[in-house]
Formats: C-alpha cells, sequence, structure tokens
C-alpha cells in the first residue's frame, strides 16, 4: 500500500466494513485507511474469540512496514470497532452490532479482502464456502445497511480459467474449464457480486 502525503487533496470521507483485516492485505488497507482519513471509523469482521487481539496484533505489524508508530490502545486503533464472527455463521447479534455501528456513519465503503487462497483440489469444499459462499453471506449484509457508497472486493487476475488470448473484464461468460477451485470461486464471487449490487444499485 503506497500512501501519497503530498496529495492535497484527502480522500472522500467514508467509514470503512472491512473483512479479511487479520491478513497481509487486510491489516495494510486497515491501516492506510486510518492513517489517510483522520475522521473516519473502520468494522472489521473477524474470525475467532480473540478478535480484536489478532486484528491489533496485525495492524502492528502493518505500522511497522510502513515506518510508522502504533499502540494498541492508540487513537487508529480507538477508531476500530471489531465483530467478532464467521462470515458463515452471522447470527442476529452480529448483524445487529454492524447495523449500530453503520447507523453512526455518513457514508460507508466496503473492502472485502477475506478469502481461502488453496488451489488443492481436495479443498474444495472449503475453499468453495470461504470464498463464494460467505461473499454472498457479506452481500446480504451489505445490501440491507444504509449509505454503502460502493464496495470493493479482492479478487485476482487469474479468473478466466483455461481461456487463451485476449479476455477483457467486461466479457462475463463463463470459461469452460478453470486451473483451480480458487480460480472457479473468484470467477463465481465475481459474477455474484455483479448480480447482486447491480440489482441493489450499490457500486462495486
Amino acid at each position: 500500500v503506497i500512501v501519497n502525503r503530498s496529495n492535497s487533496h484527502p480522500p472522500a470521507a467514508a467509514d470503512l466494513l472491512l473483512t479479511g483485516a487479520a491478513g497481509f492485505v487486510g491489516c495494510h488497507v486497515l491501516f492506510s485507511w486510518l492513517r489517510t482519513r483522520p475522521h473516519s471509523r473502520a468494522c472489521c469482521i473477524v474470525r475467532g474469540s480473540s478478535a480484536r487481539a489478532r486484528l491489533l496484533a496485525a495492524m502492528r505489524e502493518a505500522a511497522l512496514d510502513a515506518g510508522e508508530p502504533f499502540e494498541p490502545d492508540g487513537e487508529l486503533a480507538q477508531r476500530v470497532t471489531v465483530v467478532s464472527a464467521d462470515l458463515l455463521a452471522l447470527g442476529q447479534r452480529e448483524q445487529d452490532a454492524l447495523e449500530a455501528w453503520a447507523s453512526k456513519a455518513s457514508a460507508i465503503e466496503v473492502v472485502h479482502c477475506a478469502a481461502d487462497l488453496s488451489f488443492a483440489s481436495e479443498d474444495r469444499e472449503r475453499v468453495w464456502q470461504s470464498n463464494v459462499v460467505a461473499t454472498e453471506r457479506l452481500l446480504g449484509v451489505v445490501t440491507r445497511l444504509a449509505r454503502v457508497r460502493a464496495l470493493n472486493q479482492v479478487t485476482t487476475a487469474y479468473v478466466s480459467g483455461t481461456r487463451c488470448g485476449v479476455v477483457h473484464e467486461s466479457d462475463e461468460s463463463r470459461p469452460q474449464s478453470f486451473n483451480n477451485v480458487y480460480e472457479e470461486s473468484k470467477w463465481e464471487t465475481e459474477r455474484i457480486v455483479r448480480r447482486t449490487l447491480g440489482a441493489a444499485g450499490v457500486p462495486w
């Protein structure tokens, strides 16, 4: 993540709803977002009973990579709300927590970083659940929240399977085959995002 601090036009104010925040990409997105938007808040959906501790440890690593200080009880950390939940098992309590956080936002941008990166065929069911089904569940949450300005999904360049030649981003036809389940799952999540958010009028 490259932050241009000489930019005289700071990013438009919006709060961040983030998945995969304890991962390598997610924690850097979170740290950069908070660092460049001093009045924005973030809400992170993180799995596990020690969700906040894991997130703070990841933020510390992102800060070290950026050459910046980080205090676990400092101002940046105080702007982060952690919802301890698995996207595959979001209950009413977690939904209520997300809606309570969202009710205080003037605008929300969603960044979906969470994913299972396995290429192994024996992991097919787990990858499909983690990537495809979890994305469907997230979109169900997003389309119920007010003031969502956009959703950005971290996917992969390798969604064209075994196709050859020039493949345009606007080409939504399904490849005849894929090299692995990860590629296939990411093609499917892109299709779901286009279909669901297009119908809901939410940019992606």
